[in-house]
């Protein structure tokens, strides 16, 4: 009576192994295969980082006079957004002309979109 019992716990303990061992390997095969890492691209600076156009001609006659080109770089916004921050610069004595404005706002939206916000630690 005691080994019978002994050698029932016993194939209990198998059983319950293999089936563990049977769950493990298949979740271990159906986790599907790590995506490979996409090619880095490019960080292209200065006059390269904006696309040609006859707007980057005009970033680099009128912009680049008060305060560089990466300042400009490192900026991004809306069409909007950018309209707004051209008609203030052409208070504050930027030589672009008002009708310019359009065009290049459109230009620096598409090539500088809203730079996505950062949150901060909640630390």
């Amino acid at each position: 009576m005691w080994t019978a019992r002994v050698r029932n716990v016993r194939n209990h303990i198998v059983v319950a192994a293999l089936l563990l061992t049977l769950v493990i390997a298949y979740l271990a095969g159906s986790s599907p295969a790590p995506a490979p890492a996409p090619e880095p691209r490019p960080v292209l600076t200065g006059v390269a980082a904006l696309p040609e156009g006859p707007e980057k001609e005009l970033i680099l006659e009128h912009c680049d006079v008060c305060h560089g080109l990466d300042w400009v770089l490192r900026s991004g916004g809306t069409e909007e957004g950018w309209t707004d921050r051209l008609r203030r610069m052409i208070r504050s004595g930027a030589t672009i002309t008002p009708e310019q404005i359009p065009a290049l706002a459109a230009y620096l939206a598409k090539a500088l979109p809203p730079r996505p916000v950062q949150e901060e630690d909640a630390f």
